[in-house]
């Protein structure tokens, strides 16, 4: 076995892309513990999602695995507001907080997403980075590919398959190659 393989690619494939970008846009949180990917991404924030939807465009196999019930920008977002103003009903609700920077700071450089949505605001507020996101879902099913309420406990690699095996508190386990 060579000591450097290209990812995504092995003697039987090369450079034949294994994944299918069609199905079910809802999350089922199951896996095929039998199926190696090529890579597990850590977090369902901006550069999480952006990631995955690179992986999938070059044909490989990748699921992210997110702590919480959604994408973590979303909350990272409102927690942030909470916590800097909890005394204040719109900052504990989110409802008529808004984000400190233009809406191109908030949004991902990606054509399918930004070529068909449009800001109400330079300013988004709670509502709409909401609505941007269930977008995002929309466009490039990214819930498909994406393991919800799963915090990653542990991740061993094995020198013989040169494969992580990457252990959630949910139980699930996932065989793949790279991992960020």
């Amino acid at each position: 076995m060579p000591l450097r393989r290209e990812l995504g690619r092995d003697d039987a494939s090369a450079g034949v892309p294994s994944h299918d970008t069609s199905g079910d846009a809802a999350a089922t949180n199951q896996h095929n513990e039998n199926e190696d990917l090529d890579m597990i991404i850590v977090g369902a924030g901006f550069a999480g999602i952006w990631l995955l939807n690179r992986l999938r465009q070059r044909g490989f196999k990748a699921k992210i695995v997110e702590v919480k019930t959604c994408s973590s920008a979303i909350l990272l977002w409102s927690a942030l507001m909470k916590k800097a103003r909890p005394d204040l009903t719109w900052a504990a609700s989110g409802t008529g907080a808004r984000v400190d920077s233009q809406y191109p700071v908030y949004a991902l450089s990606i054509p399918e997403i930004y070529e068909d949505w449009t800001w109400s605001s330079h300013y988004p507020d709670h509502t709409e980075l909401r609505e941007y996101f269930k977008h995002v879902d929309d466009r490039l099913n990214i819930k498909k590919d994406c393991v919800f309420n799963a915090k990653v406990t542990d991740a061993v690699w094995d020198d013989v398959e040169c494969m992580w095996t990457i252990s959630c508190d949910s139980g699930q386990k996932f065989r793949t190659r790279f991992w960020t």
